[in-house]
């Protein structure tokens, strides 16, 4: 289980509030048997995990083995589980950039007949269109 930089970037100051609360939107529950800082929080009906332990103190952050141990305990081992609980933002997706050029409208100064602005250059007299 290796995460990108990107992602060990947004994972690796997660404290142990923020590790609960996903557990949580997860669908774990908080066992009730456990006490004081071991807190443990299971999911019922799941195959692939069934109960996480969490030390905790307020705030605290986590080393990375002990936290790569603990998203693995909880079933988190790819970018997309981890943008699903919320630990990671969504990658931003990189639009398709296609080259254009300025040519000349063939309207008068920007207008129509009518004297509104021309619908194919906006009054600019100039319109975009793709690049060979």
């Amino acid at each position: 289980m290796a995460f990108s930089q990107e992602v060990w970037n947004q994972i690796r100051a997660t404290t142990a509030d923020e590790l609960i609360a996903a557990l949580e939107a997860d669908g774990y529950h908080k066992d009730p048997a456990s006490r004081d800082a071991t807190v443990a929080y299971i999911r019922y009906g799941h195959p692939t995990s069934d109960r996480v332990v969490i030390h905790y103190h307020p705030g605290k952050t986590y080393r990375p083995k002990l936290l790569l141990a603990l998203l693995a305990a909880a079933g988190w081992t790819t970018e997309e589980h981890l943008i699903r609980v919320g630990l990671v933002k969504k990658k931003k997706k990189k639009g398709v950039i296609i080259p254009t050029v300025l040519v000349a409208c063939s309207c008068n100064n920007g207008l129509t007949a009518a004297g509104t602005p021309c619908p194919d250059c906006g009054g600019t007299r100039f319109k975009e269109v793709p690049s060979k």
